[in-house]
């Protein structure tokens, strides 16, 4: 063969081969990627270990680790697949430290309490507990707290209690009133029908207004039938 044939052959026999076989940097690179996913296995097996050993602060370090290796190697579903884990271990991380604070303070309220309650301070009581309510009721684990819950169900009884013994006297006062009413309104009406008779109307009037205006808040009151007769009374001079 002539040696120009020969030399011409050769380089693009060289050329080819060139095109075909992969650079030393791709197999290189290949084999890099193939070592990262191995090594992201291992660690995506490290972070749920920790996140079912309730350690999630380990478990966001061992996934910002998968997530620095899948930006390295341009992996966009596993970036975005450990973001969502990392949001979800940093909820926790949040929630564990809201539980622990909301626990620290129920301590204090439930000394609290049980002073007040002592010293038969029951509606103060009451309102401590209100107040702590509120104070952290927008977190929807709020009431499952054990402490809590234990602090609240304890306010509800004693509260009950409160409002049964508080109703009982005040009926007994009430029904000593309800009699004095009774004995006024008797006279008030005799009083408002002789005026009537005598053609005094605005006066007759005047004085079931007067009644009406200082017992118009109290609904035991108003609801009386007696009170009731008095007012249609008004209404119809």
């Amino acid at each position: 063969m002539v040696p120009k044939l020969r030399k011409k052959k050769e380089k693009q026999e060289k050329k080819n081969k060139t095109s075909i076989s992969p650079s030393i940097g791709d197999i290189s690179s290949k084999l890099n990627k193939i070592d990262a996913l191995v090594e992201i296995d291992k660690l995506k097996n490290l972070a749920i270990n920790y996140k079912v050993n309730a350690d999630f602060e380990k478990a966001i370090n061992t996934a910002d680790k998968i997530m620095r290796l899948a930006v390295k190697f341009d992996m966009p579903s596993l970036i975005k697949e450990q973001e969502k884990f990392m949001n979800t271990m940093a909820e926790k991380v949040q929630k564990d430290y809201f539980i622990s604070k909301i626990h620290d303070v129920s301590e204090v309220i439930t000394d609290q309490y049980t002073k007040l309650i002592k010293s038969n301070r029951i509606m103060q009581a009451h309102a401590l507990i209100e107040g702590f309510k509120k104070e952290y009721d927008e977190f929807s684990y709020f009431s499952s707290i054990p402490a809590v819950q234990e602090l609240i169900d304890i306010d509800k009884k004693n509260w009950i209690k409160y409002q049964v013994k508080f109703k009982d006297k005040y009926d007994g006062i009430f029904k000593d009133e309800q009699e004095e009413l009774i004995i006024l309104i008797d006279a008030i009406n005799k009083y408002h029908d002789e005026l009537i008779e005598d053609g005094q109307l605005d006066e007759a009037n005047n004085i079931i207004e007067e009644f009406i205006k200082k017992y118009e808040d109290n609904s035991n009151i108003m609801s009386l039938q007696n009170v009731q007769t008095l007012i249609k009374k008004k209404r119809e001079a």
